[in-house]
């Protein structure tokens, strides 16, 4: 079982909703974050929680309204017991101070808790949730541990499997002005981090223009049947290769430093640079494809030579969609201000960035859909082409085969003639390249099917992710028989009717008229019900808005709410209800996988 990073802790009377916020966010950033639920401290959990805070490096303490004050009960008091425990065990503790906490006198807290309030802490603000994150990961012992999203196309490699942790759903502020930054360092920050954009923005744009002027350079010798403008468009290309100098637009240690501090992630901006370098190979690598297949003495008929080069077109066109749309997505939370030069000046001057010239847009969930749109219709052409190139084997197989009778009919010996047909024969490797690459993209299936199966030793926290996971990959079975190891581990945050729920949300989603929602889990202790809401409950819309993850979902009185509950014929029914009092609180686990 995996470690985990940071331990949050908080009172459950107004602590609860922003320590799940902080949980969302600092998990989606890249760390294991461990989130304990009030409700749940009783028997071996109590153990479990020292157990926690003893793996973590650091600890977040949420100070709410009175979540210091003392209760009668001490030994009950598990949000002290927690604190105490991270005092005496030497962890980073990192205090979040509320909008309405109002810290008491130190010499009238107990002696074991006394010193929280020496440390370093965090004033949290809805309004500028950023930077207070932000602020946060700079306080943090602990790494960041995010896998990079940046997925590189490169015509006929990718990896489709690996998005959701490749661009996992990050909804917070889609569509709403950044703030960011606000204080000079942050300014300073930022206008390093656009620079960086803009250097590794311009270079692509050079590599992918290059491309288009080759493809259009062998187009016109393919239709002039020209050897001579064959050979000079290669040459020119290469050339223009030889002038593209990566190391420019590396990201400097420092630069990377400093984008930890801000909203920018840092494994994405590595990731762009990565994105970069391996389109520049593939560049490269289909310079000598086309040398081999498409230059005037290759057995290709005119038609499969110019279907070949306008697939490659096509993916060069697709390839430079998707890097729009990611430098859409790292400047996601940046504010308009900062960002006038990149969209104003710059921006118009590239020719292969075509998304990034018309609409701008911080909508996650639209990235999200037009990057997958895209990575589809590359796969689509990469199938066109493994069958135009199989076909050009079986001719190009037959008639060697032709070939070698003729030769043993003119009186060479079988080897004689084999060896013969070697030295005049054309050596496509497209077919074998694509063979390859079709069998890494299974494997690299196959791996994240076996990455994301759940254990009986994965702790429940984990099975429900991977479950959400394998589902979002296309791994239907796998993703239900998760439910049943989630089942044994009996944990109360996901009891059988949440289970029952999710079984059916995943068999029957095709089918069913909404995509996903939050799912309740349990309620605050002592209550055992609530107005209208039941354990297993989906609620997939808030005032008629689809509601699919923690951050973009409340429970506010006056708001009505889509909810669909599993009858026991095991089909979804659903009802509309408008809530009057938020009691008793109500956790919910989201449908969509939210973590790295």
């Amino acid at each position: 079982m995996k470690k985990h990073d940071i331990f949050i802790s908080y009172r459950r009377e107004g602590g609860m909703a922003m320590a799940q916020l902080f949980y969302d966010r600092l998990t989606r950033s890249g760390y294991r974050v461990f989130l304990d639920i009030e409700a749940m401290r009783n028997g071996k959990f109590n153990t479990q929680l020292y157990n926690r805070i003893d793996e973590c490096k650091d600890v977040l303490v949420i100070l709410s309204k009175d979540s210091l004050k003392l209760r009668e009960n001490p030994e009950d008091d598990w949000f002290r017991r927690e604190i105490a425990h991270a005092l005496k065990s030497g962890k980073n503790i990192i205090p979040i101070f509320l909008r309405d906490f109002v810290p008491p006198a130190k010499n009238t807290l107990p002696e074991d808790i006394a010193e929280l309030l020496d440390y370093e802490g965090v004033t949290s603000s809805e309004q500028h949730f950023a930077s207070v994150i932000s602020r946060i990961c700079h306080l943090l012992k602990a790494r960041n541990r995010r896998s990079l999203r940046w997925i590189s196309a490169c015509g006929i490699f990718i990896l489709m499997a690996l998005l959701s942790a490749s661009y996992l759903l990050d909804k917070s502020g889609d569509n709403l002005p950044s703030v960011y930054p606000s204080t000079p360092e942050e300014k300073q920050i930022c206008q390093a981090a656009i620079s960086g954009i803009i250097l590794q923005g311009t270079t692509f744009d050079l590599l992918a223009n290059a491309q288009r002027v080759f493809f259009s350079d062998v187009e016109n010798s393919i239709h002039c049947e020209s050897e001579a403008d064959f050979k000079e468009a290669i040459a020119t290309f290469e050339n223009s290769l030889s002038q593209i100098h990566l190391d420019v637009c590396k990201p400097s240690g420092k630069l990377l430093d400093d984008i930890t501090r801000s909203p920018v992630s840092r494994a994405d901006f590595e990731g762009a640079f990565q994105y970069l370098s391996t389109c520049f190979q593939s560049a490269s690598g289909t310079c000598l494809t086309i040398k081999k297949i498409l230059n005037p003495n290759s057995p290709c008929s005119k038609g499969e030579k110019l279907k070949i080069l306008k697939l490659y077109k096509e993916n060069l066109k697709l390839e430079a969609e998707i890097y729009a749309y990611g430098i859409m997505d790292l400047c996601r939370e940046l504010s308009d201000e900062s960002l006038k030069e990149l969209k104003n000046k710059v921006v118009p001057r590239w020719t292969m960035l075509p998304r990034l010239s018309g609409t701008w847009t911080r909508d996650k969930a639209e990235l999200e859909r037009q990057t997958e749109r895209s990575f589809n219709e590359i796969e689509k052409n990469i199938g066109e082409l493994s069958a135009i190139v199989g076909n050009m084997n079986m001719t190009k197989n037959r008639e060697a085969e032709q070939a070698k009778q003729k030769l043993i009919a003119q009186g060479a010996t079988e080897k004689d003639a084999k060896r013969i047909l070697e030295k005049i024969q054309i050596n496509s490797n497209l077919q074998t390249k694509l063979s390859v690459t079709e069998q890494k993209l299974k494997e690299a299936k196959e791996r994240l099917r076996k990455k994301y199966t759940p254990l009986s030793s994965d702790d429940a926290q984990l099975i429900w992710s991977k479950i959400l996971l394998l589902r979002e990959n296309g791994y239907k079975a796998d993703a239900l028989r998760g439910i049943q190891v989630l089942r044994g581990k009996q944990d109360p945050q996901f009891p059988e009717a949440v289970c029952r729920a999710l079984g059916a949300w995943i068999e029957r989603q095709e089918a069913l008229p909404f995509s996903g929602g939050v799912i309740a889990c349990l309620f605050e202790a002592p209550a055992t019900s609530h107005a209208f809401l039941k354990i297993g409950d989906i609620v997939s819309e808030m005032d008629g808005k689809p509601c699919n993850s923690l951050e973009a979902f409340r429970l506010i009185p006056g708001r009505t709410y889509r909810v669909w509950r599993l009858n026991s014929s095991g089909e979804f029914t659903s009802f509309q209800e408008t809530l009057i009092e938020n009691k008793p609180r109500v956790a919910f686990l989201p449908l969509q996988y939210e973590g790295n």
